[in-house]
């Protein structure tokens, strides 16, 4: 078994390789993770918890706008609050 970080680093490192995949097209996306809290040197994965504080003390405007519309397309109650 692994630690739940260590999982949802690995699907998202699956997920980001999947994305970029030429296929005879070209790319599906092109995916820039340098745009995720503290950028290159942040962690790929990030609690909950971790992001909020991230928003209040770090976030920059345009971060804090995206947050609030995720927060109208997802099913999870901890983005209702």
């Amino acid at each position: 078994a692994i630690a739940n970080e260590e999982f949802f680093i690995r699907l998202g490192q699956g997920l980001i390789k999947l994305l970029e995949t030429p296929t005879r097209d070209g790319l599906t996306l092109r995916v820039d993770m340098r745009l995720r809290p503290f950028g290159d040197s942040g962690p790929l994965v990030t609690s909950f918890a971790a992001l909020e504080d991230y928003l209040a003390l770090h976030g920059r405007d345009w971060e804090r706008y995206a947050y609030v519309k995720a927060r109208a397309v997802t099913a999870a109650d901890r983005f209702a609050d």
